[in-house]
């Protein structure tokens, strides 16, 4: 039971790292690129679709993300609730949160 929510609480922590995420090409501008690359990435044209793409993109990573955790925490909890109730260790589903769990590790927004 102690390693289970110390565990739950650390996926949670971790989840919350990317909490504030922000575009990627943001963050490629503060990696050092070049100043003229970066305006013309995330300078709006006059239309205002380049910006808006941009955005739609992080958007989608973001969502993808947290889906992705989200299954995480699901699988991690069903997975804890039956060892508590049944006392008994189920290899498939631990398998399941692993494989989440990594699907979830190699994500864009995931801390390296």
């Amino acid at each position: 039971m102690k390693n289970a929510t110390l565990a739950s609480l650390l996926l949670v922590s971790i989840a919350g790292c990317g909490a504030q995420a922000q575009s990627p090409l943001a963050e490629l501008c503060r990696e050092g690129t070049s100043q003229q690359i970066c305006n013309s990435i995330l300078e709006p044209n006059p239309d205002g679709d380049g910006r808006i793409a941009a955005r739609r993109q992080a958007q989608y990573k973001e969502r993808q993300f947290w889906a992705k955790a989200n299954k995480v925490a699901d699988l991690w909890t069903a997975f804890v609730r039956e060892f508590n109730e049944k006392g008994t260790f189920n290899v498939k589903k631990a398998r399941e949160v692993s494989k989440a769990f990594h699907e979830l590790e190699k994500t864009e927004g995931w801390p390296k």
